[in-house]
């Protein structure tokens, strides 16, 4: 392990004397307060803030904190009966599957259209801009909640057009479908 050479012309370290010295951090706090809310320290922060968001890790955490948004659970009327670290797994248990199917991908595929979804965030347009490419997950019955066995992820646009149906709606079209031998 190497330690960190002291700088020879300055006697104390930052850390050192921001954790020791009351009145040096008060005053540090004060100018990283009037930093943040400057225009320069706005936009560092929403920069460090958009790469985490387009990162894959950023987006896909934030789709599953979504999942548990306590008005989001509301207005399905079901609560999530799996944990984040679940869904984490179910993720790298669809990628390995994925890459099973198509070899030369990264695993990354839309369980539905089997193409590749994206990682995109558009800010400061004035309007939220949807991507129909992004990733997504999906309650593949949605009479049940999100679930070990009932979630699939997919591309938004998939997740879209599907949205409000059930299986047993989807079974009755493809029913119609043979019946009228479009199928």
């Amino acid at each position: 392990m190497v330690l960190p050479i002291k700088n020879k012309s300055m006697p104390w370290s930052y850390k050192e004397k921001y954790n020791n010295d009351p009145e040096f951090r008060k005053k540090e706090r004060a100018r990283n307060k009037i930093y943040a809310n400057s225009e320069r320290g706005k936009a560092v922060k929403l920069k460090g803030a958009m790469e985490y968001q387009n990162s894959e890790h950023g987006f896909v955490t934030n789709a599953i904190a979504s999942i548990f948004k306590p008005s989001s659970c509301k207005k399905r009327g079901l609560w999530p009966a799996i944990t984040r670290p679940g869904i984490w797994e179910e993720l790298k248990k669809h990628r390995l599957n994925m890459k099973k199917k198509f070899p030369e991908s990264d695993g990354n595929l839309c369980i539905y259209c089997e193409n590749p979804w994206t990682y995109k965030r558009t800010v400061g347009t004035g309007k939220r801009v949807k991507h129909t490419t992004n990733f997504s997950i999906d309650r593949i019955d949605n009479n049940k909640t999100y679930q070990v066995g009932n979630l699939g992820f997919c591309c938004s646009g998939c997740n879209d057009k599907k949205h409000h149906a059930t299986l047993e709606l989807i079974q009755n079209v493809i029913r119609v479908a043979k019946e009228k031998e479009l199928i």
